[in-house]
């Protein structure tokens, strides 16, 4: 068996990364998550797609007909992560006292093909947000390097919390974030405990 690898710090490299092994007639492919099945299959709507953990609705996103038929060339596992944003806003409330003021740190790299998966994100965390009367900043990355500049934003806009969205960019990134985020004194909350590994506060899992 021969594995092929490919990565990207950017939309445009996932994409170029995509194109050259659908050019390698690759039996079949294997990704971390929808929105990069989604790039794969603006390739090839031929070559097998696994996706090892989507974090929304695939029907939704449009890469599959059904849960039961998919469908199309994409199939794997599904998880809908979004549901639990609105516990993760209650895991901070009531781990900060007086908490009003939340940061959402999204991406757009891995999620650029797919912005009805954010869009999930974005209506549960809104209103799980109005609900507990916590006012919602959102911040999205764009690239590598600018994570700094996000959490920058988040001290000057007075955030106590950030709810990190987990996707495979964020994933990669983790101890980054984990780091500014202790660096600044934010109190963050995670999905999977493998933030809290390199250091994060709390995770639901």
């Amino acid at each position: 068996m021969v594995i092929e690898r490919r990565f990207g710090e950017s939309a445009d490299q996932l994409r170029a990364g995509a194109a050259d092994l659908v050019r390698l007639k690759i039996d079949v492919l294997f990704v971390g998550g929808a929105g990069l099945a989604k790039i794969l299959q603006l390739e090839t709507k031929t070559i097998p797609i696994v996706v090892a953990a989507a974090g929304g609705d695939l029907v939704a996103a449009g890469l599959v007909d059904s849960v039961a038929r998919p469908g199309g060339n994409i199939t794997g596992l599904q998880s809908f992560s979004y549901d639990l944003v609105p516990k993760r806003l209650e895991l901070l409330k009531a781990l900060v006292p007086n908490l009003s003021k939340v940061a959402f740190l999204q991406e757009d790299v891995t999620l650029s093909a797919v912005p009805e998966l954010r869009a999930g994100y974005d209506q549960q965390a809104t209103t799980a947000a109005r609900i507990l009367g916590i006012e919602l900043h959102t911040f999205i990355v764009h690239r590598a390097g600018e994570f700094a500049a996000a959490f920058r934003g988040m001290v000057k806009s007075r955030d106590q919390g950030v709810l990190v969205m987990s996707t495979p960019f964020t994933f990669v990134h983790r101890r980054e974030i984990v780091d500014l985020a202790a660096e600044q004194r934010i109190a963050a909350v995670y999905e999977f405990h493998l933030f809290v590994e390199q250091g994060g506060l709390m995770s639901m899992e």
